[in-house]
């Protein structure tokens, strides 16, 4: 029993290229994401760790500093912790991909004594630049602890509904009137202020005209006890030379609820707060997110005292999200557009060489059933010759017809190896021809048979032109020798050159389909038992013109055929 051959060259498509070739894409995407996810991980847990360390190396040096403790108010300090509660961790010099005011990414400062108990915080307040003359200017804390007020409540959570309502155009402005100022402890409260959602124009130059306020709020807080507050009104005019004036920073620090929740954390009270250890460490939260602690002493006031600092990082932030999925993605686009490009290379390849081997099963098996018809009549010859009872004209009939089958033979090889000398050519050696002479010589072999059929021919024009001279030539002898073969006696045939194209129109007796004449094997009466011509002659001249640039085009009408060469 035969087995069954299987196609060993099986053939593909562009969409099985390409789904392929998608799928190795899809796979190094992958890859490639994770890999930048754990690479962006690091590294941002490592800038983390840098600037920590950092960060509490500078606080430490200033806190601990005696000649600048001496002057320094308790309000004093708190606004340096306030600063401090933050990290920049960045890929550019504006674009921050932990931002400590996201979800899961916050920071705090405290200080405190060898009790544990907590002295100074960075616990997120009202903080605001007030100059009560040219010379004295300080950063103010309003130290809204240390007083019972519902107001300064009631202003603190306007701020933050205010701040939720901010968008691209729009922000919130602290205008600050008056104030209870005291100046030895660098602290103040808000008498007179208004909260203002200001909405601005990017698109007008001048500051009055590009902004309108859309919400606003007024308070009016007075102090239970005034202490050593002073009451002061700022100048609201543009001239800066009036004093005293406020500018309002803000709320700074890290927010209260973020400092409630880290404060409160057990496991962070023991490894931070609590811990006698001194150096600091990390500790992860979840696969993405951490604590980053450092505790180092520090001498306030002659007494030793401790500072602590804790980062909190995500990151896997609002940031980092957006940012993650537009570089994956980015990536995804490149590797789809190589894949599509190296499918759409090995597709035309691929296409190239089906073609090819069409070309060579076509030509097999056209060269084998043209060839089967003269070897069954030189067979068939053959035959009846050794039965030696033919007469001598019947022997030499049959002689001539062998002689004919093995010349048509002949003719269909010759014109084959011609065929692959063609393909076989590496590389084109051009030069300029006179078309007119190689016309003229291809024509000297076919006088005899003009004349004899007494066919008329004419040649107008000439040009030089470029090309390969074999490929012209054989451009050349071949439609020449089919207009010779194929034009009837007393017929014409006409030649015309001009330096764009060289026309061969020879006379017929009737139309002729040319629409499969450059086929291999096909001829204009489709007989393929006839011996007049191989049917490939006009398949190696459009080859040849072809591998030349050129283009061979046939035409036809009721009584002149024409092959015409498009240079």
């Amino acid at each position: 029993m035969m087995k069954k051959i299987r196609n060993q060259n099986k053939r593909t498509t562009f969409i099985k290229l390409f789904a392929r070739n998608m799928v190795i894409g899809l796979l190094l995407t992958a890859v490639f994401a994770g890999v930048l996810f754990s690479a962006g991980q690091k590294y941002i847990f490592s800038q983390a760790k840098n600037e920590l360390y950092y960060k509490a190396s500078a606080l430490q040096t200033s806190v601990s500093a005696e000649e600048n403790m001496e002057n320094r108010s308790k309000e004093s300090l708190i606004s340096s912790l306030r600063l401090s509660a933050n990290y920049n961790i960045t890929l550019s010099a504006d674009f921050q991909i932990a931002p400590d005011y996201t979800e899961n990414c916050t920071a705090l400062v405290v200080i405190t004594d060898e009790e544990d108990n907590i002295l100074y915080s960075s616990r997120k307040g009202l903080q605001a630049v007030i100059c009560l003359s040219k010379e004295e200017k300080e950063s103010m804390l309003c130290n809204m602890e240390a007083f019972s007020i519902p107001e300064l409540t009631q202003l603190e959570e306007d701020y933050y509904a205010m701040k939720n309502k901010e968008t691209p155009d729009t922000y919130v402005h602290f205008n600050l009137l008056s104030a209870y100022v005291n100046s030895e402890k660098n602290s103040f409260i808000p008498h007179e202020a208004e909260l203002n959602l200001i909405q601005f124009d990017p698109k007008v130059k001048r500051e009055k005209e590009n902004t309108k306020v859309i919400e606003t709020k007024q308070y009016n807080i007075t102090m239970p006890d005034k202490e050593d507050y002073i009451l002061i009104e700022f100048d609201q005019s543009d001239l800066s030379s009036n004093y005293p004036i406020a500018v309002l920073d803000g709320f700074f620090g890290t927010d209260k609820y973020h400092f409630d929740e880290l404060i409160n954390d057990k496991t962070l009270q023991q490894i931070a707060i609590h811990s006698s250890s001194t150096i600091g460490g990390f500790y992860g939260i979840s696969s993405t997110a951490g604590i980053y602690h450092s505790k180092s002493s520090i001498w306030l006031d002659g007494q030793k005292k401790f500072l602590v600092i804790v980062f909190k990082i995500d990151a896997w932030n609002s940031v980092t999200k957006p940012l993650y999925f537009r570089i994956v993605a980015i990536f995804l686009i490149i590797v789809l557009f190589i894949a599509f490009l190296d499918s759409w290379r090995r597709n035309v390849k691929n296409q190239a060489e089906y073609a090819f081997a069409d070309y060579q099963k076509a030509l097999t098996n056209n060269l084998a059933h043209d060839l089967k018809t003269p070897l069954m009549a030189i067979s068939g010859y053959t035959e009846n010759l050794i039965e030696n009872k033919l007469s001598v004209a019947e022997k030499n009939k049959y002689l001539q017809s062998i002689l004919d089958n093995i010349a048509y033979t002949d003719s269909i090889i010759s014109h084959t190896l011609e065929l692959n000398n063609i393909h076989q050519l590496n590389s084109l050696k051009k030069e300029k021809i006179h078309v007119l002479s190689l016309v003229e010589q291809v024509l000297e072999k076919y006088e005899l048979l003009l004349d004899k059929r007494n066919i008329s021919l004419k040649i107008s024009g000439q040009a030089e032109i470029i090309a390969e001279p074999d490929l012209l030539k054989t451009v050349m002898e071949n439609l020449i020798s089919n207009a010779v073969k194929y034009t009837a006696e007393n017929g014409t045939i006409q030649i015309t050159i001009c330096s764009k194209s060289c026309s061969i129109s020879n006379t017929v007796s009737e139309k002729i389909d040319v629409t499969e004449l450059k086929h291999p094997f096909k001829k204009g009466d489709t007989a393929r038992s006839g011996k007049l011509g191989s049917g490939l002659g006009l398949f190696i001249a459009d080859k040849a013109a072809e591998e030349n640039h050129f283009q061979l085009i046939l035409s036809c009408s009721d009584t002149e055929y024409t092959a015409k060469v498009i240079f």
